[in-house]
């Protein structure tokens, strides 16, 4: 037993979770429509120039004291205009597109390599502190399956795909992003109850992180987006922003009863 190197091994668990303000990015549930927003309000704009012209009620069309040419002229250069303004916004929305699906791919990346090396501190602290409770094997196994299971998966890679592949790419991606999750805080259940178990022979007490991610049917979602167009897929992207964040946001609280919990044992 070395009560200096668990020592040691708890500063670097604190540090592990401090990272969480870095790692867990919480995103905005607006963030993934925005560039459907700017898309339906550029849409709005065109329709509505395009029913004033229509109807008769564009403000140029009593403008004849300019000349009908002039009026022509200035009726082309709107409509230039108008379609530079789409082109911008269809460039605009194109962005913030790729940005979403990009931090959506790289914040799992991020969350899942701080806890495995939460998973490694915490065993080693153990370790240090000379359990040998049969549940430590437990733990071992599973951050050796979370190693394995929760490799890092390339973001830019995953981009690239997406604009080459577009809705095929797409749904892969919304398929492993809801998956990923719902495996990895079942993984982190089983741990921290096998160290719940440890801490309770020791007269301490630690509630395991509650369950924040429901188990969804990608398949289901997928084919309901197909069948209606799209529509369900605006929910889908709600879960995929909102799982990983309620998940973030339990992490907070929870990492800070593992420390008072550790830091007991010490």
């Amino acid at each position: 037993m070395s009560r200096e190197l668990a020592s040691t091994y708890l500063s670097s668990i604190k540090q592990t979770i401090r990272e969480a303000e870095i790692t867990d990015y919480v995103m905005p549930i607006w963030l993934p429509y925005l560039a459907s927003i700017l898309a339906v309000i550029g849409g709005l704009i065109i329709l509505v120039y395009a029913i004033m012209i229509g109807t008769g009620m564009h403000p140029l069309r009593h403008t004849y004291y300019a000349g009908p040419h002039r009026v022509e002229a200035q009726e082309t250069n709107i409509a230039i205009g108008l379609i530079a303004l789409m082109s911008i916004v269809a460039l605009i929305g194109t962005v913030i597109n790729l940005y979403v699906i990009y931090k959506w791919i790289a914040r799992r990346n991020a969350h899942f390599s701080r806890i495995q090396r939460l998973y490694s501190g915490v065993i080693s602290f153990l370790e240090a502190l000379g359990v040998s409770d049969p549940e430590l094997a437990n733990m071992k196994n599973i951050a050796e399956e979370a190693r394995f299971r929760e490799s890092e998966k390339s973001a830019g890679l995953w981009l690239i795909l997406y604009i080459v592949l577009g809705f095929i790419a797409w749904a892969y991606i919304m398929h492993f992003l809801t998956r990923d999750f719902v495996e990895h805080e079942y993984r982190e259940q089983l741990f921290f109850k096998n160290l719940a178990e440890i801490a309770k022979r020791r007269n301490l007490v630690l509630e395991p992180p509650r369950r924040t991610i429901p188990d969804r049917n990608t398949v289901l979602y997928l084919v309901l987006t197909i069948i209606t167009l799209g529509l369900f897929g605006l929910y889908w992207i709600y879960t995929v922003t909102r799982d990983p964040n309620e998940h973030f946001l339990e992490h907070r609280v929870f990492e800070q009863r593992l420390v008072g919990v550790l830091e007991s044992m010490l």
